[in-house]
C-alpha cells in the first residue's frame, strides 16, 4: 500500500511532482486512517462479460450507486455497431441498455460523460466525443461539416425499463436524434388550410399561429413555423358586395373563430405541439399598432399508421 499523505496535485509537470502527492487515480479510495490511497474493486476485466465481445471501449461514466455506464463498439452479425451498457462491479454483470449503429462511436474520439439526477429522481447521462469530419467541396473549395456527433443525453432510468435494447425508451418511432442535447426538430409541420367560422369571440385584427414541438418531458424546441396572416373583421365573410367588408375600430369584438389545419410529419421524436397565437391590431389613422402573443395549452400529436407520412391536427382559437 503506497501512501500519498500530501493529497492530489496536478499543476506541475510529472517530473516535478511533489513527493507524497498524486495526480491521477483509477478505482481508488482514500484510506484516511492510514493516509493512503487504496485500490477498490478495480482489477477484474469486463471486456467479455455479458455474452458479447467488445471491440473498442470508447468511454465510461460512473454513477452514484457504484455502477458504470460503458460506451463501446462491438460486432453484431459481422458488422461493427455502437452500444451503451451498464456495468455492475459488485455482481460482475455487463448489460446492454441501448444499441444503435447511428450512435456512431469513433475509436479515435474518446467519450467524455457525466451523470446527473433530475427532479424526478431519474439518472441522466450527458456525453460527447467532439467527433466532427470536415469536407472540402471540390469545385468551390468551400469547407463544410459532412459528419459529426452532437452532445447527447440518455435517461438511464427510463431506458433500463425498455424490454428491447434496440428501441429507445421502448418507442419504435424514436430515433437516435431523440438523444440530442440541443433538440433536433427534424421535419417541420405544414399548414394545409385555414378556416374563419361563425361562433367565437375573436377581436378584429390580424392573427398568426406559430408552432413548436414538445417532448414527453415538456422540453420544447424553438418555434418552427408561422402561418400566413389571417384577417378577422366583424362583417360576415360572405357579405355581398365584398366592398362592404372594411376595417373595424380597434378592439371590436367579432362572433368568429379561426381554425388552422396542420399536417404533422410522423413518426416523430416528439409527443405534443405548443401553439402560440400572435395577434396584431390597430395601426390605422390615429391608432397605435399593438402586438400580443398568447401561448395555448400543449396539444398531443395524434398517432399515425405505418402507411401515413402526416397526421392532421386542427387548432382553433
Amino acid at each position: 500500500m503506497k501512501k500519498f499523505v500530501a493529497g492530489m496535485i496536478k499543476d506541475p509537470e510529472r517530473v516535478d511532482q511533489p513527493e507524497g502527492t498524486y495526480r491521477d487515480a483509477l478505482n481508488a479510495n482514500l484510506y484516511y486512517q492510514k493516509g493512503a490511497v487504496v485500490n477498490e474493486q478495480g482489477t477484474t476485466a469486463f471486456t467479455n462479460v455479458g455474452g458479447f465481445s467488445i471491440t473498442n471501449i470508447i468511454g465510461q461514466c460512473a454513477l452514484k450507486d457504484g455502477r458504470i455506464v460503458l460506451f463501446f463498439n462491438y460486432e453484431v452479425n459481422g458488422a461493427i455497431t455502437s452500444a451503451i451498457s451498464i456495468v455492475d462491479p459488485s455482481s460482475k454483470t455487463n448489460d446492454i441498455i441501448y444499441r444503435n449503429a447511428a450512435l456512431n462511436f469513433k475509436p479515435s474520439n474518446t467519450i467524455e460523460a457525466t451523470s446527473k439526477t433530475d427532479v424526478n429522481g431519474e439518472t441522466l447521462v450527458y456525453f460527447t466525443d467532439n467527433y466532427m469530419q470536415k469536407t472540402v467541396e471540390a469545385n468551390t473549395g468551400i469547407e463544410y461539416i459532412s459528419d459529426y456527433n452532437p452532445p447527447r443525453v440518455l435517461n438511464i432510468t427510463r431506458q433500463q425499463k425498455s424490454i428491447n435494447f434496440t428501441r429507445l425508451y421502448s418507442n419504435p418511432d424514436y430515433t437516435v436524434e431523440k438523444l440530442d442535447l440541443f433538440l433536433n426538430a427534424g421535419f417541420v409541420p405544414e399548414f394545409r388550410d385555414i378556416k374563419i367560422e361563425e361562433g367565437g369571440g375573436v377581436v378584429s385584427g390580424t392573427y398568426h399561429l406559430a408552432l413548436a414541438y414538445v417532448d414527453e418531458d415538456l422540453n420544447r424546441t424553438n418555434y418552427l413555423v408561422t402561418s400566413n396572416p389571417v384577417h378577422v373583421v366583424t362583417e360576415h365573410e360572405d357579405a355581398i358586395p365584398t366592398e362592404t367588408i372594411t376595417g373595424d375600430p380597434q378592439g371590436s369584438q367579432s362572433n368568429k373563430s379561426i381554425s388552422w389545419i396542420v399536417d404533422i410529419p410522423v413518426p416523430s421524436n416528439y409527443t405534443h405541439v405548443r401553439p402560440v397565437i400572435i395577434q396584431r391590431f390597430g395601426g390605422g389613422t390615429n391608432q397605435e399598432s399593438s402586438e400580443f402573443a398568447y401561448e395555448l395549452d400543449i396539444i398531443q400529436i395524434p398517432e399515425g399508421t405505418n402507411s401515413e407520412q402526416f397526421v392532421n391536427l386542427e387548432i382553433t382559437y
